[in-house]
């Protein structure tokens, strides 16, 4: 005796038929030799078809079924009769019990060789009249049978895979904003996230920073960063710091500063200044002699500082330096000392530049203003007997002096200097004379004397017989005839000097 599954709770008794035998198919054991049969308790996955196998025409299976409905053997699983025409049951149709028709298998089945079954979970089926179920597609679930439509996984969830019986939560790190996602959005840098099933991600908190994506926490931003843009760390500007671990950058005070990436505040160093944390040198020309000051100071008057210099220094001699930075060499018609400059003084001069004395005029130089590169020499009728004169002095009465940078000539005989400040000595006139030097008047030629010429030294005594009668005689005068000079007159008596001859001379 051969069981067989023909339908749900039905089993039939198989005989062999005369030309036909039962061809048996879909069985998970199978018989070890034709018409000999096995019994078992198993419902066994198997299906029982007739085939024509002699000369004789096969027999009216409908007409047989009709007759005895309940005897299946008279017809395979997959065929039913319809107005007594034996037809064949189509994949996504099912038959009934008496198999008098086939059905259209309904939403959330599917039917195969006659039969409707459920849609298993993790497929549904949205139609009727279909021989097989959809995956559940990806982003959805399908957590019960007979389904008909898919379910969409909620936000903060997701489903990479199909045919899935539920949703994955969103993990750490992740975000899932909306509905029937297939996969997770990574949180962005600058973002964390630490739960799951979350639909956004969490900005990272003032002072902190999240530098990749799938951050699941954040980290504090290092000592001596700050983190402004929350996805990566930068150096806290120069004068400021943080001096705890996550903390705001603070400007260090005034008097100290800080470097990029510090910690902790420094004391200003000598020759410099710190304001609002930043560390500048001096200026040149200012000066910073202690540590921790927030200004510079300028060089005191006549002091300098260049950038070859740690302190202000007093200007050398010789020299100005107006900015307090470069030294300048005192200029000509000037002495500089300790980086003051005075104009040489009347007297003196300074012809070279970077000194820090004038000198002294010469003798018969002079100079009269300050400030001068050279002396001037004495002009002519005048005179310089000294060094360092403001002025040159004029030749006194008597002497005259027709030459530069010369001491005054006295007077010569013949002529005579009468006013100070001659240049030339002026020439006795005819009927004058001079017979000393350094005077200021010509003599006038006296009575019983004559005076020729111009530059006359001596007066010329008339010859005997002969008179000058006037003071500035050019000429004598011949006595008359009969008349002889009279020598023992008084010379005053000139115009009686003459007397008569005596008698018989």
């Amino acid at each position: 005796m051969f069981q067989y599954e023909i339908l749900e709770e039905y089993f039939f008794e198989a005989h062999e038929l005369s030309n036909w035998t039962n061809i048996i198919a879909r069985t998970t054991k199978q018989p070890s030799d034709r018409n000999i049969y096995f019994e078992t308790d198993e419902v066994l996955d198997m299906w029982i078809d007739h085939v024509y196998l002699g000369p004789e025409e096969p027999f009216d299976r409908c007409n047989r079924f009709e007759l005895d409905p309940f005897n299946v053997r008279y017809m395979s699983p997959l065929q039913y009769c319809e107005d007594s025409v034996l037809k064949t049951v189509e994949d996504g149709y099912f038959l009934n019990y008496l198999r008098s028709n086939q059905f259209a298998c309904h939403e959330g089945n599917y039917c195969m060789t006659g039969q409707q079954w459920q849609c298993e979970r993790g497929t549904y089926q949205p139609n009727e009249a279909m021989s097989y179920c959809f995956d559940c597609p990806k982003g959805y679930f399908c957590n019960e049978e007979n389904m008909i439509a898919p379910k969409p996984c909620e936000a903060g969830t997701f489903q990479p895979y199909a045919a899935a019986l539920g949703c994955e939560s969103c993990l750490p790190g992740n975000k899932c904003p909306l509905m029937n996602m297939t996969e997770a959005t990574p949180c962005e840098p600058g973002t964390y996230q630490s739960e799951y099933g979350r639909e956004s991600c969490e900005l990272c908190p003032p002072n902190t920073y999240c530098p990749y994506s799938n951050m699941t926490y954040y980290d504090q931003c290092p000592l001596g960063f700050t983190c402004p843009n929350s996805t990566h760390p930068e150096p806290c500007p120069s004068g400021q710091i943080t001096p705890l671990q996550g903390a705001s950058c603070e400007t260090c005070p005034n008097g100290k500063y800080a470097n990029l990436i510090a910690t902790e505040c420094l004391t200003c160093n000598i020759n410099h200044f710190c304001v609002n944390g930043i560390e500048k040198p001096c200026d040149l020309g200012t000066e910073a002699l202690n540590e921790g000051l927030s200004e510079c100071e300028n060089c005191p008057v006549y002091f300098f500082r260049n950038e070859s210099m740690d302190s202000c220094s007093q200007v050398p001699n010789g020299y100005t330096s107006e900015n307090r930075v470069n030294l300048t060499e005192c200029e000509a018609g000037h002495k500089c000392i300790n980086g003051l400059s005075e104009e040489c003084s009347p007297g003196t001069y300074q012809d070279e530049t970077g000194k820090d004395s004038c000198k002294i005029c010469e003798v018969h130089r002079f100079q009269d203003r300050k400030g001068r590169t050279k002396c001037k020499m004495s002009r002519k009728g005048t005179e310089v007997l000294t060094t360092g004169a403001t002025q040159n002095i004029s030749c006194a009465a008597g002497f005259y002096n027709p030459e530069m940078a010369e001491p005054c000539k006295i007077c010569n005989p013949g002529f005579k200097c009468p006013t100070n400040g001659l240049v030339d000595q002026i020439s006795c006139e005819p009927g004058e004379y001079q017979d000393q030097q350094g005077s200021t008047d010509c003599k006038p030629c006296p009575l019983g004397h004559f005076c020729p010429s111009a530059n006359m030294t001596t007066k010329i005594q008339c010859e005997s017989g002969w008179i000058a009668t006037s003071l500035r005689s050019l000429q004598c005068t011949k006595c008359d005839v009969g008349f002889e000079e009279d020598k023992d007159m008084p010379i005053e008596n000139d115009d009686i000097r003459c007397k008569i001859i005596p008698y018989g001379n």
